[in-house]
């Protein structure tokens, strides 16, 4: 088992520099991929199946290489740490949260990275985005879908559009369209 990160040593220049360097490149390939990163106790946690590119791509070594760098920058982003972009897409800038008391207490109230807040794609084949109110930590888009026949996974619509090839099942997370439903 990988030794563990002790997140409470991590500088705020360690999170930055995780989420301008090559472990933020890894985490958006692994959302290209259909999975998802997340940290457990100071550990990296690759959820989903990997498909055969990421083989092809040497992905599971490069994350192995980058894997202090990669918790840092996963957990950051359950965090709330965002990166913004310029108009042009040449140069970012990294954005702590805007209140780190908030996230403290999450932490400790065992609601990591907020609450309604998903990745873009993530393995749930059995439930549905919920609670109201839910939202695409990527895009902040509230209408999701999944195969309809043996799902993967859920996906934001707006970041991972189906491709048409299935029949997909969408459920919308606006708070409205949830009450009016009930």
């Amino acid at each position: 088992m990988a030794d563990r990160i002790d997140m409470d040593d991590v500088l705020n220049d360690d999170r930055r520099a995780a989420l301008t360097g090559p472990a933020m490149a890894l985490l958006i390939e692994a959302d290209h991929y259909g999975v998802q990163i997340r940290v457990e106790d100071g550990r990296p946690i690759l959820s989903g199946k990997l498909p055969p590119e990421a083989g092809e791509t040497h992905f599971l070594q490069r994350l192995g290489e980058c894997r202090r760098a990669v918790t840092i920058a996963a957990d950051s982003l359950a965090l709330g740490w965002k990166l913004e972009w310029s108009a042009d897409g040449a140069s970012c800038r990294v954005l702590a949260p805007a209140r780190p008391s908030d996230y403290r207490n999450e932490i400790s109230s065992g609601q990591r990275g907020g609450s309604g807040r998903r990745p873009a794609s993530w393995v749930d084949t059995e439930g549905k985005p919920v609670p109201a109110g839910t939202t695409c930590r990527s895009c902040r888009g509230h209408l999701w879908w999944r195969e309809a026949v043996r799902p993967q996974g859920w996906r934001c619509r707006a970041c991972h559009p189906p491709t048409g090839a299935v029949p997909v099942m969408e459920v919308s997370t606006a708070e409205a369209d949830l009450s009016a439903a009930a």
